[in-house]
């Protein structure tokens, strides 16, 4: 059950760097042909910017384009606030789970009904 975790240290913002890393992050991780899943653990993003959330739907996007899972978890309650503030939440186009545990078993989850 291959699940790349991701962990973003710092702000998701323009002109950190981190924009860019996680693109190439997830680009790299996608090409792995035993990735199943991937999950963005923002746990050390107190922040997240509009082009930020833009990386974290492309990243999404591409995930899913290729038939696997995504998700985030462990977000802080400023960048949970944003989320649900921006819809991104209620309109369930990123879903959030407060741990990583919870996520694991929820990608399991998946990965059962997805074989």
């Amino acid at each position: 059950m291959p699940l790349a975790v991701i962990v973003i240290h710092g702000k998701l913002m323009t002109d950190t760097g981190a924009i860019e890393e996680l693109d190439a992050v997830v680009t790299k991780t996608l090409e792995r042909v035993t990735v199943q899943g991937i999950l963005i653990d923002l746990h050390d993003a107190p922040f997240v910017d509009p082009a930020g959330f833009q990386a974290l739907i492309k990243a999404r996007n591409d995930t899913i384009r290729r038939g696997a899972w995504f998700a985030l978890c462990c977000v802080t309650k400023r960048v949970h606030d944003l989320l649900a503030m921006s819809r991104l939440l209620q309109d369930k186009i990123l879903h959030v789970y407060e741990n990583r545990e919870k996520a694991i078993v929820t990608f399991a989850s998946y990965i059962s009904n997805h074989p």
